[in-house]
């Protein structure tokens, strides 16, 4: 499998993923607490997985392209993309496992919110983004310095969604707030030591 193809199949789970947190959404009644979060932590994997991966196929390609305007296009699109991610970040970090018991029809309208705005982006890429890459140089798949630490708030967000209590965290997964709360321009100017993604929990459903 070629690394495009690689994009590609990983896009495909990307929607199954935005669709299964859509369908979940949809119930006027609050899932299984562990089934939401697990369904969450799987979406932003994915996601994680997914932006990591366009930064190494798509955005490494495109700034070699000979076409300024192709290059314009693949610096505009990652830029987005940070901006996308921090509001994803944002909302993970208001929406925590308690905050959305407390209060699940206004979750879901935020939710919908986040997808809508998700979908958009997958569909602007697919128009606007993924056709260059026929005319892009063929370059191997690389870590660069140009790569974000995505995965960075992996186990944040795993604590925030109830996967795991926050005394789980290990300590050198934790930002300080004020890298935590920095500009996404600036979050992607130095790239941060790449940490592993948290293994997917143990399902254990539990109503509460």
């Amino acid at each position: 499998m070629t690394p495009v193809e690689r994009l590609f199949l990983d896009q495909k789970s990307l929607q199954s993923a935005i669709e299964a947190l859509h369908a979940i959404c949809t119930s006027p009644e609050p899932p299984l607490r562990e089934s939401l979060a697990q369904i969450r932590w799987t979406f932003a994997r994915t996601l994680m997985r997914h932006l990591q991966l366009k930064d190494r196929v798509v955005y490494a390609r495109l700034r070699n392209h000979p076409d300024p305007l192709v290059q314009a296009t693949g610096e505009r699109f990652r830029r987005e993309a940070f901006e996308l991610y921090a509001r994803f970040e944002q909302h993970s970090e208001r929406w925590t496992a308690d905050a959305v018991a407390a209060d699940w029809q206004t979750y879901r309208a935020m939710a919908a919110q986040m997808i809508r705005m998700l979908n958009d982006r997958v569909a602007r890429e697919e128009a606007e983004l993924l056709p260059h890459l026929d005319s892009a140089p063929d370059l191997p798949v690389l870590r660069t310095e140009q790569d974000h630490n995505w995965a960075a708030a992996g186990w944040k967000m795993r604590a925030w969604f109830g996967v795991d209590r926050e005394e789980a965290i290990p300590p050198a997964a934790i930002s300080p707030p004020s890298e935590a709360r920095a500009a996404p321009a600036r979050r992607g100017l130095r790239p941060r030591p790449v940490l592993p993604l948290p293994p997917s929990p143990p399902r254990s459903p539990r109503r509460v």
